[in-house]
């Protein structure tokens, strides 16, 4: 199959989890021996994210090479989405076209007139209109989460994109084929789109086994979010000045566009802000825990699954293990109790076994969900 996947976000992934989603469907793809087009939406950034934005740009396009494909919003363009969001809608429950861009259709026919291809993937709901327009046979949405009443659900009234249960639903029935990022997205999804075929896909990653570091240090790589943010600084309230008291060498290793939104922070020595990284696997190789203290938001919790493929100890809110695979069998700890995060980290640190149990298990998910996606793939290219 030849297939053309329609995105607003890049696909070099350092900490953002839509940059690895996405990248890791079209590995999915390539691996069941399709060819894989990608079709980048590009608009103005703000300037101080445009050298994290130019370089995560051109790795994108060396990524994709003759299969990258761009169109170009104007400033005139994003000021008038701006615009609607901001006045129009409110500023929260949006409408399914208001960031559709304006020559996207004409372009996607074109590039079809000349490629003629056999399935278009467009992520987000913002890009579901191009399912419409367009003649490609196969039509699917990779959603990404659920945005229904997102509102409520995150708490959160600023930054955050909604929709209503009508308006979901009509954007989930302009697709044939839906992906779902989680379990309980897919049942949502089910109920708002009858006709549709779910496929729930999490997203594929490769494990990297490492060897044991034996030292104090714990990890943590997040993007500069909200939710991110406020679940750091939940750790760094309740749990890490007590493993501080046992552990007088432990550190803290902060990477990630996280650090922008902390840097003006004056946090003592043992709390580490090693910024935007591209070597993720050197990253991990730093220390034996990785944690995930987030305790909002929705969508698929790809800061747990991460630290699981990096071979690491793995420690979080149970809020950052719903919805993933397999859940009942997650090889990792999770509390909403900091007295128990700390005493289990002192049982990491005492017993080697722990950290050797851990790696076995966490090779042992990482293969099975692999396993599980590419069966989903397969199901959506059979169908």
């Amino acid at each position: 199959m030849r297939i053309l996947i329609v995105s607003r976000v890049y696909t070099h992934p350092v900490d953002k989890g839509n940059s690895r989603a996405i990248l890791a469907q079209a590995e999915a793809l390539k691996s069941l021996g399709n060819e894989v087009h990608f079709l980048y939406i590009d608009e103005p950034h703000p300037k101080s994210n445009v050298e994290q934005y130019e370089k995560g740009f051109e790795l994108t396009k060396q990524y994709w090479g003759d299969t990258f494909h761009c169109i170009r919003k104007s400033m005139l363009e994003k000021t008038w989405n701006y615009f609607v969001k901001k006045y129009v809608r409110g500023g929260v429950y949006w409408k399914a076209n208001d960031y559709y861009p304006f020559h996207l259709s004409k372009y996607v026919r074109q590039l079809n007139d000349k490629y003629h291809f056999d399935a278009c993937i467009v992520n987000y709901f913002d890009l579901s209109k191009l399912l419409t327009e367009t003649d490609i046979p196969k039509k699917a949405i990779h959603t990404h989460d659920s945005f229904t009443y997102r509102d409520i659900v995150t708490n959160a009234t600023k930054n955050i994109r909604a929709l209503t249960p009508n308006e979901e639903a009509k954007v989930l029935q302009r697709a044939q084929h839906i992906f779902a990022l989680q379990d309980d997205d897919a049942i949502f999804f089910h109920r708002l789109a009858p006709k549709s075929n779910i496929y729930t896909i999490y997203t594929t990653i490769t494990y990297q086994a490492q060897p044991i570091a034996g030292n104090h240090n714990i990890l943590f790589l997040s993007a500069n979010e909200t939710f991110n943010i406020n679940g750091l600084n939940w750790f760094l309230e309740k749990i890490f000045p007590k493993i501080m008291q046992k552990y007088p060498d432990a550190n803290l290793l902060i990477a990630g566009g996280i650090c922008k939104g902390l840097q003006n922070n004056n946090f003592p020595s043992s709390i580490k802000l090693c910024g935007y990284i591209d070597d993720v696997p050197s990253f991990f190789q730093q220390g034996d825990i990785a944690i995930n203290p987030i305790y909002q938001g929705t969508g698929l919790k790809i800061k747990t699954i991460e630290s699981l493929s990096y071979d690491k100890v793995t420690i979080v809110h149970p809020h950052s293990t719903e919805g993933l695979f397999r859940g009942e069998n997650l090889p990792l700890f999770a509390s909403k109790e900091p007295n128990e995060w700390v005493d289990y980290i002192t049982n990491v640190w005492s017993n080697t076994d722990v950290i050797y149990n851990a790696k076995q298990k966490n090779k042992e998910y990482i293969e099975s969900m692999n396993a599980f996606i590419l069966s989903e793939y397969k199901r959506f290219m059979d169908s």
